[in-house]
């Protein structure tokens, strides 16, 4: 447990289900990760949310908000196809 997570006061989780949490966050399933989090803790969406953006960003994860950025990608491509064409 890092230094932020035992000053929001959150439960150590075991390790098999911060395994699972690095496994969904290494697919990009971060909703899922949040999930995991939760069900081993008695953390808030909030402070779950935090703890594993915390996990993502130590394993060098930088995870996206939204869907602006699969907007902009979908754009460009159709943008090219119309072009193509």
């Amino acid at each position: 447990m890092n230094r932020r997570e035992e000053m929001h006061g959150r439960e150590r989780i075991p390790p098999e289900a911060r395994m699972e949490i690095e496994k969904f966050l290494s697919q990009g399933k971060k909703i899922e990760a949040i999930k995991v989090y939760r069900k081993h803790t008695d953390a808030t969406l909030k402070q779950a949310k935090e703890a594993v953006e915390s996990v993502a960003s130590g394993m060098g994860i930088k995870l996206t908000t939204g869907c602006l950025p699969a907007f902009a990608s979908l754009t460009l491509v159709l943008l090219l196809i119309v072009r193509l064409l």
